[in-house]
């Protein structure tokens, strides 16, 4: 059990950083005169340590990508 708890607190903490330094290359390679460029790297942030818990239903699946591709511009 301890096994299981380790693996998925691992992937948690790897999607946690990948999320982040995406969020975070965002905020640096953005243009200058995007606005609200800080805001918006704080929610990306808060969905890179959540997004565990919105795979659990489908509705937080669609909340977490669009609010990605909402976010991005895409």
């Amino acid at each position: 059990m301890f096994t299981i708890i380790r693996i998925l607190w691992s992937l948690w903490i790897l999607g946690f950083i990948v999320l982040a330094v995406v969020a975070t290359s965002r905020l640096i390679f953005a243009p200058a005169g995007t606005p609200a460029r800080l805001h918006t790297w704080v929610l990306r942030m808060f969905m890179a340590a959540v997004w565990p818990l919105a795979l659990f239903s489908r509705a937080g699946r669609d909340a977490l990508s669009s609010g990605f591709r909402r976010i991005s511009g895409g």
